[in-house]
């Protein structure tokens, strides 16, 4: 039962921080709470295969990264602190 807690406590950690950063960075909420949602699905349909939960997560991630790169939302964030 362990081995199932550890990697949901880390996925919601991550989920924290995004939500801690997006707002920072940019102000997509619609794209953060489709996110978590994402995410809370992917815990509630199985919970015994790991693989559905990596796997949305890291799609979500890599979505979200895509997009901000995409816009230049990062590029103009680091711009403005440096």
């Amino acid at each position: 039962m362990l081995h199932l807690v550890i990697p949901i406590i880390g996925m919601f950690i991550d989920v924290l921080i995004m939500a801690m950063a997006t707002p920072i960075i940019t102000m997509h909420q619609d794209l953060l709470v489709l996110t978590i949602d994402a995410v809370i699905d992917a815990v509630i349909i199985d919970t015994k295969d790991l693989l559905s939960i990596i796997i949305p997560t890291a799609l979500i991630t890599a979505t979200i990264t895509a997009h901000e790169v995409g816009t230049g939302v990062v590029g103009n964030f680091q711009s403005k602190v440096s």
